[in-house]
C-alpha cells in the first residue's frame, strides 16, 4: 500500500512500482493499492500506465477512513520517497501496526529506526527483498509492527502537547 501524492520524481512511484513488479513474481496473488492523486505531470503519465496493470489499484484521493480501512487490510505500507518531512501517511500506517517498508533517509530512520525495514530510494531490488521479507517471516511482521505502533504512540496530540505544556512551564 502506498499513500500519498504521486508527484513523480520526489515521490519515486517508478521504484516502487518496479519493486512491486519484481516481489510479485515471488507473490503470485499480490496486489498494490495506491492512495492519492497525481500532481504533476510525470505522475499523471505513469498513473496512465498503473491503471492498465490489473494488480494495480489506484483510488486516487480517499476520505480518511477508507484510508484506515485500508491500512488495516494492508500487508505491507511503502513509502518510496526521495525525501520527506514528518510523513502523516508513514504515521498512520505505523499507528495502525502496518509493517513499514521505507527510503533510507533521515526522516524515517531517525524515527523508525528498527521499526522498518529501509531501502536507498532508487533500489527497487532491496525494496523488493524487503517485501518479501515481511512475507516470509511472520516474526519479523510482528516485531516490526508492535515496535512502529510504539513509536506512533508518541505523536498523540493529547501527548505532544503535555508534553509542550512541561516545557513552557
Amino acid at each position: 500500500l502506498f499513500v500519498g501524492n504521486l508527484h513523480g520524481g520526489v515521490k519515486n512511484i517508478k521504484v516502487l512500482y518496479q519493486a512491486f513488479k519484481t516481489a510479485s513474481k515471488k507473490i503470485k496473488n499480490l496486489k498494490l493499492m495506491i492512495i492519492g492523486k497525481a500532481l504533476d505531470a510525470e505522475g499523471q503519465k505513469f498513473l496512465v500506465k498503473l491503471k492498465k496493470d490489473k494488480k494495480v489499484i489506484v483510488t486516487g484521493w480517499l476520505k480518511a477512513e477508507k484510508v484506515i480501512k485500508a491500512l488495516g487490510r494492508a500487508f505491507v505500507f511503502v513509502n518510496t520517497s526521495k525525501n520527506e518531512g514528518h510523513s502523516l501517511a508513514v504515521a498512520e500506517a505505523a499507528a495502525v501496526g502496518v509493517p513499514l517498508c521505507l527510503s533510507k533517509i533521515s526522516s524515517f530512520t531517525g524515527v523508525y529506526q528498527k521499526a522498518a525495514l529501509y531501502h536507498e530510494s532508487e533500489d527497487y531490488k532491496q525494496l523488493a527483498v524487503n517485501i518479501l521479507k515481511y512475507f516470509n517471516n511472520k516474526k519479523l511482521v510482528e516485531t516490526n509492527s508492535l515496535a512502529a505502533k510504539k513509536i506512533a504512540g508518541q505523536f498523540k496530540l493529547k501527548k505532544i502537547k503535555n508534553q509542550y505544556f512541561k516545557v513552557l512551564t
